[in-house]
């Protein structure tokens, strides 16, 4: 009889210790998305620093466990199309979803064009608020300048989202978002 009391004492101990890590767990995912300021890929590792298992694009979804003890600047994921969590660099996760114009494209999604003419639409048109030329194809990179309707640009590369030009009124080079501008005939 002692050993049964024992042994179901035990058992209540361990059911006891069980009960706060288990309702730790909940709410231990947090959802962030993958963004890399330069548009390329960002390495999925299989420890800190090291072997790369995977990639992930910008604007994937992913659920930080914080349950999973990392070391600082780090957090270990799970995304939905792998089997395996791994570690990211926290600097490459945003806390809410980046819309397509904080996904900064990278260079190969560009093909160059033959040079063309295009005219900057109204601010406001197209359900957007401004139109900007930026150093990056991403509205959160630095500003080369407002740009207002009328002005011409000449188009050397297209993107999904961005076009890269050349402004004709500064020379200077730089990333416009496609529904800004107009091809002119």
């Amino acid at each position: 009889m002692k050993k049964i009391i024992s042994i179901v004492l035990v058992l209540m101990t361990l059911a006891g210790l069980m009960i706060p890590v288990l309702s730790g767990a909940e709410g231990a995912e947090k959802t962030r998305w993958i963004n890399s300021p330069d548009g390329k890929n960002v390495n999925i590792y299989a420890t800190a620093n090291g072997r790369i298992m995977y990639t992930l694009e910008c604007g994937a979804e992913v659920q930080v466990q914080s349950s999973v003890s990392t070391p600082g600047g780090w957090s270990y994921i799970t995304e939905k199309n792998h089997s395996n969590g791994g570690f990211v660099l926290n600097r490459f996760l945003a806390r809410r979803e980046p819309d397509a114009y904080e996904i900064t494209e990278s260079d190969s999604h560009f093909t160059a064009v033959p040079p063309y003419n295009a005219v900057v639409l109204a601010s406001g048109e197209k359900g957007s608020k401004n139109a900007g030329l930026y150093v990056s194809p991403n509205r959160n990179s630095a500003s080369i300048r407002t740009l207002e309707t009328g002005d011409v640009l000449q188009v050397i590369a297209v993107g999904s989202i961005w076009n890269r030009v050349m402004d004709r009124r500064t020379g200077k080079v730089g990333y416009v978002a496609a529904e800004h501008i107009k091809r002119l005939k």
